[in-house]
């Protein structure tokens, strides 16, 4: 996800801009204080970093490390701890959660 990904739609209307989503079309998706409450201290702990720190991912909200594949095992690790933590009987990996947040946001 790009560094400026939250987009000021007007009003009080933001969403999150997906570049490539399903069909490889890019879409907005709406975000509510929530995310936009989420997404502040990434953005400002991000300015704070050094820049090359962040030379492998720069232009990306999150810095990765070992390309896609690492970033997604250390998301779907978090998340499968958090899932524990929060005592859910299912699975739960990233590609699920989508789910989740699509049901939140209506």
């Amino acid at each position: 996800m790009a560094l400026d990904c939250l987009r000021h739609l007007g009003e009080d209307r933001w969403a999150v801009h997906v570049p490539l989503g399903k069909l490889h079309t890019e879409r907005l998706v709406p975000a509510d204080p929530e995310v936009r409450r989420i997404m502040a201290p990434i953005l400002a702990l991000r300015a704070l970093a050094p820049a090359a720190q962040f030379a492998p991912s720069q232009g990306l909200l999150l810095p990765r490390r070992g390309g896609h594949y690492a970033w997604y095992a250390t998301l779907r690790s978090a998340l499968v701890e958090a899932a524990q933590r929060a005592g859910c009987a299912d699975r739960v990996t990233p590609h699920r959660l989508r789910y989740v947040v699509s049901l939140i946001m209506l």
